[in-house]
């Protein structure tokens, strides 16, 4: 059995847990929603922006990754310095980045094509999915995250 520092056990149980469970929850609510529920496909980016676009589904799954991975390593580096507003943003918008570019992988592989399955309707608005909101909730908390850390 590995031995791990007691920094590396609690990043495990704080952040790689919790990013796992939020991954898995989004994808699980998306095939629940293509079994019994009307879904959109997303070809584009961010509420169907560029859906016209046929490269926009590669560029926007490859920032996805890039960006999750990329808050990832910060996290994985300085987590025990971040604050919590810090910490929780970091999750929320690494674990919904990374959920919607894996659907769209999942999506190519099965269809053909690199959709994101969207399924919570937003009225005159938008159709969206859980890492939607992950990523927004996310953006908030990092926003004022960040705020708060440079007033202080």
């Amino acid at each position: 059995m590995p031995q791990f520092s007691t920094r590396t056990a609690k990043f495990l149980v704080r952040f790689v847990l919790p990013f796992s469970c939020l991954v898995l929850l989004d994808l699980l609510t998306k095939a629940i929603a293509l079994e019994y529920s009307k879904v959109r496909f997303n070809p584009g980016v961010a509420f169907s922006t560029f859906a016209d676009n046929p490269i926009a589904p590669y560029i926007s799954g490859g920032l996805n990754i890039l960006v999750a991975l990329t808050l990832i390593l910060i996290a994985a580096v300085h987590y025990t310095k971040m604050r919590m507003l810090l910490k929780l943003g970091v999750l929320c918008v690494s674990s919904g980045a990374l959920s919607n570019a894996l659907d769209r992988i999942i999506q190519f592989i099965s269809t053909g094509h690199p959709y994101v399955t969207d399924f919570i309707e937003y009225p005159g608005l938008f159709t969206g999915n859980l890492a939607d909101i992950y990523v927004v909730v996310g953006a908030i908390w990092l926003g004022f995250g960040i705020i708060r850390q440079y007033l202080r």
